[in-house]
């Protein structure tokens, strides 16, 4: 794939991952739509109807959960802190105040980071729990 200039940024298998990654979580996302409001019943259809519904959600759940953590698993040395890590978190305030300039250099991968682990956080402990909103605030602040 790597021709000339050109940068491979992801392998196959992390591409592929990603794609069932993404695909489970529209899917679940609609179900679960389904399941919590009877104005979004007809979203059930997208896995077969109520029945069939409600037995694919939880596996194809364990499914993206398993994808995502083989995800992070492959990632994690590209998200361990490093030095100018941490000088960019101290300035934290200048980057959710949208002033990266202030903040230094790599604040692209900085936000992946801190999207990715907040992701881990979400698929670990807080689904577990049901607190949505703590990780949906911080996610909205950081991953915009």
């Amino acid at each position: 794939m790597s021709q000339g200039n050109e940068v491979q940024r992801y392998a196959a298998n992390e591409r592929w991952n990603h794609w069932l990654t993404a695909i489970t979580f529209v899917l679940l996302a609609a179900s679960g739509l389904a399941f919590f409001h009877p104005t979004f019943w007809s979203l059930s259809a997208v896995l077969g109807g109520g029945e069939l519904s409600r037995m694919l959600h939880p596996i194809i759940g364990v499914v993206m959960f398993v994808s995502f953590m083989i995800f992070a698993i492959q990632k994690f040395s590209d998200n361990v802190m490093r030095s100018y890590d941490w000088k960019w978190l101290g300035q934290i305030g200048d980057v959710l105040a949208n002033r990266d300039d202030l903040a230094g250099g790599g604040q692209v991968q900085r936000r992946a980071e801190a999207c990715l682990l907040g992701d881990v956080a979400h698929y670990v402990g807080v689904d577990g729990q049901r607190h949505h909103h703590l990780e949906a605030v911080f996610l909205a602040h950081v991953c915009d």
